[in-house]
């Protein structure tokens, strides 16, 4: 009799400690960060974008180790001034390498659904969710760049978005860069105490 009033107890916890797992540890296809996330980044290290004509984009290289599909990305950002137009908006994609392997090509392996409005983001440095389209397969040892997009901000040195990063060489490459006034993207230039050597991001996978 003991052992039959055991059996659909020990079923229901089973159960139980089955969502458990799925729910902590496998996700259960809910996002997940990757191995590829860069989180250390701080309030004192960003770069600024201003509008369309004053830089409008910042890029980050990284690589995953395995291949893994990625849904969405987390940007560490904060807002200066106040933004009051939907239209004035940010957005992510995920770029293949250029044939040099030192800037983004263009070509787009993800891009962000929507965009997100400037006006959403809080003066204080947040994480800002970026949710792709589609998921996109990365493939472990490829070079990929994060290029975060402020062309729709109209330029003003009132109103700007920060890209925060971090305060030493986190990859020992230091590839952070930013679109120069001649369209080319150049290194972030952290000697001046400002700039980060790596703009933060967190890569959610599934």
């Amino acid at each position: 009799m003991t052992a039959l009033r055991l059996r659909p107890l020990l079923r229901v916890m089973t159960a139980i400690s089955g969502t458990a797992l799925c729910g902590i540890q496998m996700g259960c296809g809910a996002p997940i960060t990757c191995a590829a996330s860069m989180t250390s980044y701080t309030t004192s290290r960003y770069m600024s974008v201003y509008g369309t004509t004053n830089g409008p984009d910042l890029a980050q290289r990284f690589t995953v180790t395995t291949t893994t599909d990625v849904s969405s990305i987390q940007l560490p950002l904060s807002r200066v001034g106040t933004f009051s137009s939907a239209s004035e908006s940010l957005s992510v994609m995920i770029e293949a390498t250029d044939a040099t392997n030192t800037s983004p090509s263009g070509i787009s392996v993800a891009s962000s659904i929507g965009t997100v409005e400037a006006r959403s983001l809080v003066t204080n440095l947040a994480l800002v969710t970026f949710t792709f389209s589609a998921s996109a397969t990365l493939t472990a040892g490829t070079n990929y760049w994060i290029r975060l997009n402020a062309g729709n901000l109209t330029q003003s040195t009132t109103k700007y978005i920060r890209w925060h990063g971090s305060a030493f060489d986190v990859d020992t490459n230091h590839l952070g860069k930013f679109i120069n006034a001649a369209s080319v993207y150049q290194p972030t230039a952290p000697s001046n105490g400002v700039d980060p050597y790596d703009f933060g991001y967190r890569l959610e996978c599934i």
